[in-house]
């Protein structure tokens, strides 16, 4: 595996270090059925630093696997993550290499989805589970007097 490592010396005049990297996703260690990585990923990263923190700027575009939750057959899933940042105090770092590699597996993992469906949200098996489902009351929650809900009249979206 390539490693993930940032020379903190080499940043020290206001240089920024780039890399643009294919990296195994071995380094994930994930040996489940139900959740399979590409091998191979792509990631492009910059580190500089600002005042007594090191900041780290990178995009990463990797595949995951995971059952479909109609059908249960394995379904693709692209995960895209552009110009995310992190940054973490000098003082953290013990001696003068920072492996950022637990950072990128964190956050590799946190963007996987919980749910998913195959054919782009059309599972050709959704016929047959329309009957264990409850028909959408098109009066909706919104008319019930003794529910708050903070964000029914704002368009409020969080976007990946």
């Amino acid at each position: 595996m390539k490693e993930l490592h940032i020379y903190i010396d080499r940043l020290k005049k206001g240089q920024t270090e780039k890399i643009s990297e294919s990296i195994s996703s071995d380094f994930l260690e994930i040996e489940e059925q139900d959740l399979v990585f590409d091998k191979i990923f792509k990631i492009d990263a910059e580190a500089y630093l600002a005042n007594d923190h090191l900041m780290m700027q990178f995009t990463l575009n990797i595949s995951v696997f995971i059952p479909c939750s109609i059908c249960n057959k394995m379904t693709e899933n692209s995960l895209k993550l552009n110009n995310t940042c992190f940054s973490i105090a000098l003082s953290e770092i013990k001696g003068a290499v920072f492996d950022f590699t637990d950072e990128i597996r964190s956050t590799i993992l946190n963007l996987v989805p919980a749910f998913c469906e195959c054919n782009q949200g059309n599972c050709p098996d959704r016929p047959a589970l329309k009957k264990y489902l409850k028909t959408p009351v098109k009066d909706g929650p919104s008319k019930t007097k003794d529910v708050y809900f903070p964000f029914a009249e704002d368009n409020f979206f969080i976007e990946l």
